[in-house]
């Protein structure tokens, strides 16, 4: 690692350092975001791949795997050292993640997006001899589905399975009605996420329990499955969402089933899903 790398990394973990003294978890995790971001915007002869790789994982051990937009910048900074993107053409999309993630931990959706978009008109707009065309449709494709932002799928407009029905003897629901009768083992709704690039997702599922006791359904897609608490409401007219984070790759079909452990029994409105933006929030 060169002097100046080292320079640039400490500054970051010097203020990583004074936030924890003075009792700011939030500003220490902050610190320690601007360092990875510092980390992946220097180039290999600044720092090794090695050097790296060491110190992102003693960043995963705060801050957790990268996702989201510091995936993103992750992925930038691998291509470029494989030499699919052109330095130059790398740092300003560097710039653009790094101003979109403290666009998200100011709170700032505006902001974010339009760095987002510049982004993209960096990439689309760059030759082939600058950025491998594989390389730019796939940093299109996974910073345009943090651009999109949350998309809500009605219940009623899935797949039902099992002995899954539409009802609409309740009130409060959104769209024509919801999905019910899910009192028996593999009744449950499909639907194919229109996600473009694999990746963690806030899972939002709005349901109706009065059951009087807190009741479970599984949520899948791919390899991967979860199995949900949904706790009592005070009626079949009363509303909630549970919230999870659940990987979701492209083309996937995510699946909400009465499964062999399950109790089932609920009634379910909508699924939103919401990309995982990987970003600290909070001041």
């Amino acid at each position: 690692m060169t002097r100046s790398a080292f320079t640039t990394l400490r500054r970051d973990v010097n203020r990583a350092e004074s936030e924890l003294r003075h009792g700011n978890a939030t500003g220490r995790l902050l610190a320690l975001q601007d360092l990875r971001m510092d980390l992946y915007g220097l180039p290999v002869p600044q720092v090794s791949t090695q050097a790296r790789a060491a110190i992102d994982d003693l960043l995963t051990v705060r801050l957790g795997a990268p996702r989201g937009l510091l995936s993103i910048a992750g992925d930038v900074r691998l291509a470029t050292d494989e030499g699919t993107i052109h330095a130059v053409l790398s740092q300003r999309l560097l710039d653009e993640v790094t101003a979109a993630a403290r666009a998200v931990s100011a709170g700032d959706d505006a902001a974010m997006r339009k760095a987002l978009d510049r982004f993209a008109a960096l990439v689309t707009a760059a030759p082939a001899d600058q950025v491998d065309p594989d390389v730019a449709t796939d940093l299109l494709a996974s910073t345009g589905v943090i651009a999109a932002g949350p998309r809500t799928y009605e219940a009623e407009a899935a797949q039902l399975l099992g002995a899954a029905c539409l009802r609409t003897d309740h009130t409060g629901y959104t769209g024509s009605g919801f999905v019910a009768c899910l009192k028996t083992k593999d009744s449950g709704l499909r639907f194919t996420a229109a996600v473009a690039a694999d990746g963690d997702y806030t899972v939002r599922i709005r349901y109706a329990n009065a059951m009087g006791n807190t009741r479970t359904m599984t949520l899948s897609s791919g390899s991967s499955s979860l199995v949900l608490q949904l706790p009592t409401l005070a009626n079949w007219d009363t509303w909630s969402e549970n919230t999870v984070t659940f990987p979701i790759a492209a083309g996937d079909a995510v699946t909400l089933v009465f499964a062999a452990t399950d109790n089932g029994n609920v009634n379910v409105d909508t699924v939103t899903l919401e990309p995982d933006l990987g970003v600290v929030t909070g001041a």
